[in-house]
Protein backbone atom coordinates (compact mmCIF):
# COMPACT_ATOMS: atom_id res chain seq x y z
CA UNK A 1 0.00 0.00 0.00
CA UNK A 2 1.04 3.45 -0.79
CA UNK A 3 0.90 4.41 3.12
CA UNK A 4 3.74 1.76 3.75
CA UNK A 5 5.95 3.09 1.12
CA UNK A 6 7.06 0.50 -1.86
CA UNK A 7 9.94 -2.03 -2.32
CA UNK A 8 11.86 -2.93 -5.19
CA UNK A 9 15.07 -4.25 -6.13
CA UNK A 10 17.63 -2.17 -8.17
CA UNK A 11 20.96 -3.50 -9.38
CA UNK A 12 21.12 -6.52 -6.92
CA UNK A 13 19.86 -3.99 -3.83
CA UNK A 14 16.51 -4.51 -2.10
CA UNK A 15 15.44 -0.98 -1.64
CA UNK A 16 13.19 0.39 0.92
CA UNK A 17 11.65 3.79 0.88
CA UNK A 18 8.96 5.27 2.88
CA UNK A 19 5.74 6.73 1.25
CA UNK A 20 7.83 10.54 1.13
CA UNK A 21 11.39 9.06 -0.01
CA UNK A 22 9.06 7.69 -2.80
CA UNK A 23 7.28 10.90 -3.94
CA UNK A 24 10.22 12.98 -3.71
CA UNK A 25 12.04 10.36 -6.13
CA UNK A 26 9.15 10.73 -8.49
CA UNK A 27 9.07 14.25 -8.61
CA UNK A 28 13.17 14.47 -9.11
CA UNK A 29 12.19 11.91 -12.31
CA UNK A 30 9.46 13.81 -13.57
CA UNK A 31 12.20 16.53 -14.22
CA UNK A 32 14.15 15.55 -17.26
CA UNK A 33 17.25 18.14 -16.64
CA UNK A 34 17.37 17.85 -13.12
CA UNK A 35 15.85 19.84 -10.07
CA UNK A 36 16.96 22.21 -6.97
CA UNK A 37 16.58 21.14 -3.54
CA UNK A 38 14.05 24.49 -3.31
CA UNK A 39 12.04 23.84 -6.42
CA UNK A 40 11.36 20.46 -5.37
CA UNK A 41 10.12 21.31 -2.25
CA UNK A 42 7.77 24.68 -3.97
CA UNK A 43 6.65 22.15 -6.19
CA UNK A 44 5.93 19.46 -3.66
CA UNK A 45 4.17 22.44 -1.52
CA UNK A 46 1.83 23.18 -4.35
CA UNK A 47 1.50 19.78 -5.44
CA UNK A 48 -0.39 18.41 -2.33
CA UNK A 49 -1.35 21.57 -0.72
CA UNK A 50 -4.07 20.91 2.14
CA UNK A 51 -2.49 17.40 2.90
CA UNK A 52 1.18 17.77 3.46
CA UNK A 53 3.33 20.78 3.90
CA UNK A 54 7.23 19.45 2.97
CA UNK A 55 9.88 21.11 5.07
CA UNK A 56 13.71 21.53 4.15
CA UNK A 57 14.07 19.58 7.21
CA UNK A 58 12.38 16.79 5.96
CA UNK A 59 13.44 16.90 1.75
CA UNK A 60 17.25 17.41 2.58
CA UNK A 61 17.69 14.38 4.80
CA UNK A 62 15.44 12.68 2.55
CA UNK A 63 18.28 13.75 -0.54
CA UNK A 64 21.13 12.87 1.27
CA UNK A 65 19.30 9.15 1.90
CA UNK A 66 18.30 8.97 -1.55
CA UNK A 67 22.09 10.00 -2.90
CA UNK A 68 24.38 8.99 -0.21
CA UNK A 69 22.62 5.52 1.42
CA UNK A 70 20.27 4.19 -1.50
CA UNK A 71 22.08 5.45 -4.17
CA UNK A 72 18.83 6.33 -6.45
CA UNK A 73 19.57 9.76 -7.58
CA UNK A 74 22.99 11.80 -8.76
CA UNK A 75 23.74 15.53 -7.38
CA UNK A 76 25.48 17.84 -8.79
CA UNK A 77 26.64 21.80 -8.38
CA UNK A 78 25.05 24.05 -11.24
CA UNK A 79 25.57 27.71 -11.58
CA UNK A 80 22.88 30.06 -11.69
CA UNK A 81 23.07 33.57 -13.57
CA UNK A 82 21.99 35.33 -10.87
CA UNK A 83 24.08 34.03 -8.13
CA UNK A 84 26.43 31.18 -6.63
CA UNK A 85 25.94 27.70 -8.07
CA UNK A 86 23.12 25.52 -6.13
CA UNK A 87 23.09 21.49 -6.05
CA UNK A 88 20.37 20.21 -8.67
CA UNK A 89 19.05 16.23 -8.20
CA UNK A 90 18.51 13.94 -10.87
CA UNK A 91 17.55 10.05 -10.92
CA UNK A 92 20.52 7.71 -12.09
CA UNK A 93 20.23 7.24 -15.66
CA UNK A 94 19.13 3.73 -15.39
CA UNK A 95 16.27 3.83 -12.71
CA UNK A 96 13.51 5.25 -15.30
CA UNK A 97 12.49 1.64 -15.86
CA UNK A 98 12.17 0.16 -12.45
CA UNK A 99 10.06 3.09 -11.53
CA UNK A 100 7.97 2.65 -14.03
CA UNK A 101 7.66 -1.29 -13.24
CA UNK A 102 7.06 -0.13 -8.78
CA UNK A 103 4.05 1.92 -10.29
CA UNK A 104 3.00 -0.48 -12.72
CA UNK A 105 2.85 -3.55 -9.94
CA UNK A 106 1.71 -1.11 -7.49
CA UNK A 107 -1.15 1.96 -8.71
CA UNK A 108 -3.87 -0.47 -8.30
CA UNK A 109 -2.93 -1.42 -4.63
CA UNK A 110 -2.21 2.55 -4.13
CA UNK A 111 -5.84 3.38 -6.03
CA UNK A 112 -7.75 0.39 -3.77
CA UNK A 113 -6.16 1.67 -0.85
CA UNK A 114 -7.01 5.26 -0.67
CA UNK A 115 -10.69 3.96 -1.88
CA UNK A 116 -11.25 2.00 1.02
CA UNK A 117 -9.70 4.49 3.08
CA UNK A 118 -12.47 7.13 2.19
CA UNK A 119 -14.97 4.78 2.54
CA UNK A 120 -13.59 4.31 6.32
CA UNK A 121 -13.08 7.76 6.97
CA UNK A 122 -16.58 8.50 6.32
CA UNK A 123 -17.79 5.16 8.35
CA UNK A 124 -16.09 6.69 11.39
CA UNK A 125 -17.34 10.47 10.86
CA UNK A 126 -20.62 9.13 10.54
CA UNK A 127 -20.51 6.77 14.08
CA UNK A 128 -18.88 10.20 15.74
CA UNK A 129 -22.21 11.83 14.32
CA UNK A 130 -24.66 9.25 15.99
CA UNK A 131 -22.39 8.90 18.93
CA UNK A 132 -23.16 13.03 19.41
CA UNK A 133 -19.39 13.70 19.24
CA UNK A 134 -19.89 15.46 16.10
CA UNK A 135 -21.96 18.01 14.71
CA UNK A 136 -24.68 17.00 12.09
CA UNK A 137 -23.48 19.65 9.82
CA UNK A 138 -20.05 18.58 9.55
CA UNK A 139 -22.21 16.42 6.79
CA UNK A 140 -22.16 19.11 4.88
CA UNK A 141 -18.51 20.44 5.02
CA UNK A 142 -17.68 16.62 3.90
CA UNK A 143 -20.18 16.85 1.01
CA UNK A 144 -18.16 19.85 -0.17
CA UNK A 145 -14.84 18.13 -0.18
CA UNK A 146 -16.15 14.70 -1.49
CA UNK A 147 -17.54 17.31 -4.50
CA UNK A 148 -13.85 18.62 -4.84
CA UNK A 149 -12.57 15.23 -5.18
CA UNK A 150 -14.94 14.38 -7.79
CA UNK A 151 -13.98 17.31 -10.09
CA UNK A 152 -10.23 16.35 -9.51
CA UNK A 153 -10.76 12.37 -10.21
CA UNK A 154 -12.65 13.47 -13.25
CA UNK A 155 -10.09 15.76 -14.98
CA UNK A 156 -7.30 12.99 -13.89
CA UNK A 157 -10.16 10.55 -16.17
CA UNK A 158 -9.63 12.99 -18.98
CA UNK A 159 -6.06 12.78 -19.01
CA UNK A 160 -6.24 9.16 -19.03
CA UNK A 161 -8.01 9.45 -22.15
CA UNK A 162 -5.47 11.96 -23.82
CA UNK A 163 -2.65 9.59 -23.21
CA UNK A 164 -3.89 6.91 -25.24
CA UNK A 165 -3.31 9.32 -27.68
CA UNK A 166 0.49 10.37 -27.12
CA UNK A 167 3.35 9.17 -28.50
CA UNK A 168 6.50 7.50 -26.35
CA UNK A 169 9.16 9.88 -26.44
CA UNK A 170 12.27 8.05 -28.30
CA UNK A 171 15.13 6.38 -26.03
CA UNK A 172 18.20 8.74 -26.41
CA UNK A 173 20.97 7.15 -28.33
CA UNK A 174 24.21 7.35 -26.05
CA UNK A 175 28.09 6.59 -26.39
CA UNK A 176 28.90 4.13 -24.38
CA UNK A 177 32.41 5.23 -23.61
CA UNK A 178 31.86 8.93 -23.01
CA UNK A 179 27.86 8.16 -22.06
CA UNK A 180 27.52 11.49 -25.00
CA UNK A 181 23.93 11.59 -26.54
CA UNK A 182 23.88 10.79 -30.50
CA UNK A 183 22.04 13.46 -31.88
CA UNK A 184 22.94 12.81 -35.79
CA UNK A 185 24.11 9.84 -37.97
CA UNK A 186 27.32 8.79 -38.19
CA UNK A 187 29.88 6.01 -36.85
CA UNK A 188 31.67 7.77 -34.59
CA UNK A 189 31.08 9.48 -31.46
CA UNK A 190 31.58 13.39 -31.91
CA UNK A 191 32.76 13.97 -28.33
CA UNK A 192 35.14 11.43 -27.17
CA UNK A 193 35.44 9.57 -31.28
CA UNK A 194 34.51 6.12 -30.24
CA UNK A 195 33.33 4.23 -32.99
CA UNK A 196 29.64 3.76 -32.32
CA UNK A 197 28.00 0.35 -32.03
CA UNK A 198 24.64 -0.49 -34.38
CA UNK A 199 22.57 0.23 -31.18
CA UNK A 200 24.76 3.37 -30.74
CA UNK A 201 23.80 5.29 -33.57
CA UNK A 202 20.93 7.69 -34.02
CA UNK A 203 18.77 6.24 -36.95
CA UNK A 204 19.84 2.37 -36.22
CA UNK A 205 16.03 2.36 -34.90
Amino acid sequence: MFSSGKEFQYKGRHIKLSAHEFITLLKIRASTVGISGYKLISDLAKQFAGSWAPQSGTIYPILRRLTDEKHLIDEKDEKTPLGPAVKVYKIKDDLGKTIDNVLLDNYQADITFFQNYVEFLFESIEQSVKSGLLEATIGTQVQAVLDELIKKLQAVHGKLGELQNVEPVPVPFKCKKCNEIIDREGNYCPKCGAELSPGEKKGSG
